[in-house]
This record gives C-alpha cells, sequence and structure tokens, in this order.
C-alpha cells in the first residue's frame, strides 16, 4: 500500500494505526486504542507499540482520536496465532523480544516461553520466571517477564476476534493473511495454513473480504515476488499493491459494507 500512495495511486489514513501487529486480538485492540475506546497503559507502551511513552504523551494521543469514518476501506494482515498478553493487554511479539532479549539479554527466557507454549493445548496461557544469574537486569523488567503469558490461539478465538472487529469498524474490510509459502525444508507452516484458513472463513461469514498472498506469488514466482519467507521483494511491491487494489479493494469498495 505505501508503494501505491507512493507513486499516488491512493491515500493512506492510518491516523493512530502505525506500526504493525500479528494476531487478531492485538488488530482489535490497536483498532479500539485509535478510536479512544481503549487507554493503553504508558508503561506497556514500549511492549505494544514499540514506543516508551509518557504520561504526558499519552494524555497528548488521547485526543487525537482516530476518525473511522473518513477512511473508506481497511485492510488489515493477520501473520500470527501466537499471543503475548500482560495485565490483560495484547503485546507486540517482536517489541517483547526487542526489549527483553536485545536490551536485558533475557533470551532464555523468551525461548523457554516459546517452546511451553508449543508444547499446550491451543488457547493455554503459559508463564516462564527468567533466570537472571550474571544478568543485571532491573526488578521490574524481571517482574514483567514473569508475568507475561503465551499461547497459541485456537480457532473459535481467531473467529470470534474478526467477527468483532468487523462489527466494531462497521465499514468495508478486507483481511490479508500471511504467506503461505514451505519452509527451505519442504515443510509449510502448520499454524499459519490453520491460521489462513480460519481468517478466510470468518471474514467471507462476517462479509468481509479475504486476501491471501500465495496465489499470487505462484504466479509470479517466489524468487521474484520475495525477499524472503516473511517479506514481497522491494521491486514486487508496486505489482503487489496494484494486483491487492485491482482484484481486492475495488471490488469490495464497490460492494459497499455488509
Amino acid at each position: 500500500m505505501r508503494a501505491l500512495k507512493n507513486n499516488s495511486k491512493i491515500q493512506l489514513n492510518n491516523s493512530r494505526l502505525t506500526e504493525f501487529c500479528h494476531t487478531p486480538r492485538e488488530a482489535y485492540q490497536k483498532i479500539r486504542a485509535a478510536n479512544n475506546r481503549l487507554a493503553i497503559p504508558p508503561d506497556l507502551s514500549i511492549l505494544i507499540n514499540g514506543i516508551a511513552c509518557p504520561d504526558t504523551e499519552s494524555e497528548t494521543q488521547s485526543k487525537k482520536r482516530a476518525n473511522i469514518s473518513r477512511t473508506d476501506i481497511f485492510l488489515i494482515e493477520i501473520s500470527s496465532v501466537r499471543r503475548l498478553t500482560l495485565h490483560g493487554y495484547e503485546l507486540q511479539l517482536n517489541f517483547v523480544r526487542d526489549y527483553f532479549v536485545n536490551q536485558y539479554g533475557l533470551e532464555e527466557w523468551f525461548a523457554e516461553l516459546c517452546d511451553k507454549s508449543r508444547g499446550m493445548p491451543n488457547g493455554t496461557k503459559t508463564r516462564h520466571t527468567p533466570k537472571t544469574k550474571g544478568i543485571n537486569v532491573p526488578p521490574h523488567v524481571i517482574q514483567w517477564a514473569a508475568l507475561i503469558e503465551m499461547s497459541i490461539e485456537p480457532d473459535e478465538a481467531i473467529s470470534t476476534t474478526i467477527a468483532n472487529i468487523v462489527n466494531y469498524i462497521k465499514k468495508p474490510i478486507i483481511f490479508v493473511g500471511h504467506f503461505d509459502v514451505r519452509k527451505p525444508d519442504g515443510q509449510r507452516v502448520v499454524d499459519r495454513v490453520r491460521l489462513n484458513k480460519c481468517i478466510k472463513s470468518s471474514a467471507e461469514t462476517n462479509g468481509a473480504g479475504y486476501f491471501e498472498p500465495s496465489s499470487l506469488i505462484g504466479l509470479a514466482g517466489a524468487d521474484l515476488a520475495l525477499r524472503d519467507n516473511n517479506h514481497w521483494a522491494d521491486d514486487f511491491l508496486e505489482i503487489a499493491g496494484r494486483h491487492i487494489l485491482e482484484n481486492h479493494i475495488t471490488p469490495k469498495l464497490r460492494e459497499g459494507f455488509r
């Protein structure tokens, strides 16, 4: 979409919906926060939005309510079933890793938390207390890490959240799945296959559109279309954007919200 914006093909109205998220619940939280229907605690902003947000900035941001009515259509990309929460708020996985691992060296804690979640039934939350021997970590960081919960979202939760987003926005929406391409070992990402199927089914049931990039990648060839298994190649961005615009956005705008 940014490639199309840079070439004056569309206008983006991101408002306060900056930075990306991974899970359906993250997307729903971000939309509600941007619309001033959910207050994000300033101290947790670093784990949710990737930026520190002191009280004064939080108060300023709260006045800048996103105007959903000014947006013709929403594109919402969902890429993961791995959920992270703290005090009931949805955390962004990359920001959690940057903060706890890159800044404070809690690699063992993060790896163990991920391993534990893989072995649990979908929807079961798990925690892990970090080992800090030989590492200088502030007490509040240790406390946060010990309270963070990770789980793998079940189908029912994904479908419910997609429905909640559609009913909340009440505007045309296209949900975008993540690349369903094979890994170097030839295997597909199992949870990604499940996630995409669930998003597609729930989107269609609730009158939203759905785009999963695999068919486009297959037509163009992965060598041309992708930089790696998670990102478009820079030279292919506008091609992908035009495909979404012509085959998904324009038809959905004609159809409208239903």
